[in-house]
């Protein structure tokens, strides 16, 4: 594995195939779910990039992104035990002088102003803005995310709509510990406690779903969720049921539930498919 600090440096690497990249971007401390999406690039490409940038804009709270996890070394190493060809860990000012920012004019805002945008204001647009930007300046092929994070998928998935790129973005399956907690580069935040009580978050969407499929109407499922955390240590956030356009079939759609939740200060997020 090579390891770049600069795009440049990166771009005119002679082993750098531009043409047939499968981009992972992450803002690292590395876990189980990042590796999946390397597994699953292997099948498109053997030119593996992944990025390692905590992008600052992103952050509604200061002290999140000042708590926010930075293990680079231990990132490098567990690269290293996999097919990854190419760590970029790129600076801020690079990243700017070298693209072009996202025109706020064209956020998609039915998709950024709901769920986690109603209470991130501006998160999804930033988010739109350092993708775009890298976008930009790699051109792949292929760009991996992860189901865990599915608004974000989604608002990729309009960046790539509305500004035509020809990248094939390819959304991967949530990896989850052995209680149902979607893997999060926060979890490591959490104490053992609090890992076990943030397992309701996985049993809520299961019980959603199994609620759908008694044919409970989604306003019911709603309620008898919110009914569940009041006995809960958590503070529920939000949980939402949407029918949305099915991210694999271009002409399906499909009913997910969604919930976001506090547990002390951790902010934790989930997302479920519960029927077609």
């Amino acid at each position: 594995m090579k390891i770049f600090e600069s795009f440049v440096d990166l771009i005119n690497d002679k082993s750098f195939i531009k043409n047939n990249i499968a981009f992972i971007p992450t803002m690292g401390h590395l876990h189980a779910g990042h590796m999946s999406l390397i597994k699953n690039a292997e099948n498109f490409s053997k030119n593996i990039l992944v990025s390692i940038y905590v992008n600052e804009a992103q952050f509604n709270d200061p002290r999140d992104f000042e708590n926010y996890p930075r293990t680079l070394e231990e990132d490098i190493q567990k690269l290293r035990d996999t097919k990854c060809k190419f760590l970029i860990t790129p600076k801020e000012y690079e990243i700017k002088n070298i693209s072009k920012a996202f025109d706020p004019s064209l956020e998609p805002k039915k998709i950024t102003e709901i769920l986690c945008g109603k209470y991130r204001p501006g998160h999804f647009l930033n988010v739109m803005d350092i993708v775009h930007r890298f976008f930009q300046i790699l051109n792949p092929k292929y760009a991996f995310f992860g189901k865990k994070d599915m608004q974000q998928l989604m608002v990729i998935k309009e960046l790539i709509k509305l500004k035509n790129y020809p990248i094939e973005i390819i959304p991967c399956e949530t990896i989850r510990d052995a209680n149902g907690l979607a893997m999060s580069s926060r979890n490591t935040l959490l104490s053992p406690d609090e890992r076990m009580e943030s397992s309701i978050l996985f049993e809520s969407l299961s019980k959603s779903k199994q609620l759908f499929g008694l044919k409970k109407n989604e306003n019911e499922i709603i309620d008898i969720i919110k009914n569940d955390f009041e006995s809960s240590r958590l503070d529920l956030e939000y949980f939402e049921i949407l029918n949305l356009p099915s991210i694999t079939s271009p002409n399906g759609a499909e009913l997910y539930a969604f919930i976001s939740a506090h547990c002390g200060k951790i902010r934790l997020i989930d997302n479920m498919l519960i029927g077609r």
